[in-house]
């Protein structure tokens, strides 16, 4: 496949200009796309609105930033190259206009820790996987996994799954693939990694599921926040409600849930072993289910405010697996 190098003596310009690439020219769907700075000078290509049908079979950064700021980017990976320290000087930003992402793709890198995540300001960015159900795309970096400033941004996932690792600040929206129309028909959010996702005012949960999974993941809730589709948490994570409401309709919860706040079940909630501390009320909405296959533990001795408030029912799993137990 052909590659096209855009070195940092072209300086800072725009994607679509070609005297700026090497003889290959700007790449599209065939051709291999490499942005290339240095320590001393990052590079900045910037896709813009006048760039309506840009694309790369493949799109690697070292000490570059691509800024998608305008029009439409297609890809099917993308990756960094970056070595250098403390911490990689590659960034992937996005502010308006529509960035792709096909197939099994990682945006990151296949060889090394040292990857980056994604600012989004605005725009959306499309993880389609191929439009292969069980496809994974993975965002991951020790910079983080995604920071979302303000509320204009949207992720979509399709009928795969988008694996974020890295601390996140979320307050946009994530979306199955099509938008608000399609809202929880596709896509599965994994949270991993023993990150620390910050759930923040104005998030969306659109997709089909969302899952805070692996030791020390934890979900700091820092506005109350409502899932109507599927929610998982496994039973090494931790929900820090802080205050707020975290709402459920569908949830299969382990893990403990922390620092005062509610967890409402309005819907069916599977238990897999809960742990309730610090103040919480676990509140069944009228019609409600809880579906017990372990116990769920409520606080210690220092935690008598944390409670379960009941208008559901609760269905026990085997004889000896279920309880409710605690002060």
């Amino acid at each position: 496949m052909s590659q096209t190098t855009w070195t940092y003596k072209s300086g800072n310009g725009d994607f679509s200009t070609a005297s700026d690439w090497s003889s290959v020219g700007v790449p599209n769907s065939t051709v291999q796309a490499f942005l290339v700075g240095t320590f001393d000078i990052p590079l900045t290509v910037t896709v813009g609105a006048t760039d309506t049908s840009e694309a790369a079979s493949l799109l690697s950064l070292l000490d570059a930033t691509l800024a998608v700021a305008g029009g439409t980017l297609t890809v099917g990976a993308i990756i960094t190259a970056d070595d250098t320290l403390p911490a990689p000087l590659s960034e992937l930003t996005i502010s308006s206009g529509r960035l792709i992402v096909q197939e099994d793709s990682t945006v990151g890198s296949f060889a090394n820790s040292q990857v980056i995540g994604l600012t989004q300001s605005g725009g959306t960015v499309v993880f389609q996987n191929g439009s292969s159900e069980g496809g994974v795309s993975v965002l991951e970096g020790q910079q983080g996994g995604i920071d979302q400033t303000g509320t204009a941004g949207t992720i979509e996932v399709d009928d795969g799954t988008l694996a974020v690792e890295g601390n996140s600040s979320l307050s946009g929206t994530f979306a199955s693939l099509g938008g608000t129309a399609a809202a929880g028909t596709t896509g599965t959010v994994e949270l991993i990694g023993g990150a620390v996702y910050n759930f923040n005012s104005g998030l969306v949960l659109d997709v089909n599921e969302v899952e805070l999974l692996g030791a020390g993941s934890i979900l700091q809730l820092n506005a109350n926040i409502t899932d109507q589709y599927m929610f998982v948490a496994g039973n090494s994570t931790a929900i820090q409600l802080s205050g707020h409401t975290l709402t459920l309709k569908l949830a299969a919860l382990g893990g403990t849930v922390d620092t005062s706040g509610t967890i409402l079940n309005s819907g069916t909630i599977d238990d897999s072993g809960l742990t309730l501390q610090n103040s919480v009320l676990f509140e069944n909405a009228a019609g409600s289910t809880v579906n017990q296959n372990a116990a769920i533990v409520i606080g210690s001795t220092a935690n008598s405010a944390t409670t379960l408030d009941n208008l559901g029912t609760y269905t026990l799993g085997a004889s000896g697996s279920s309880a409710i137990s605690g002060t």
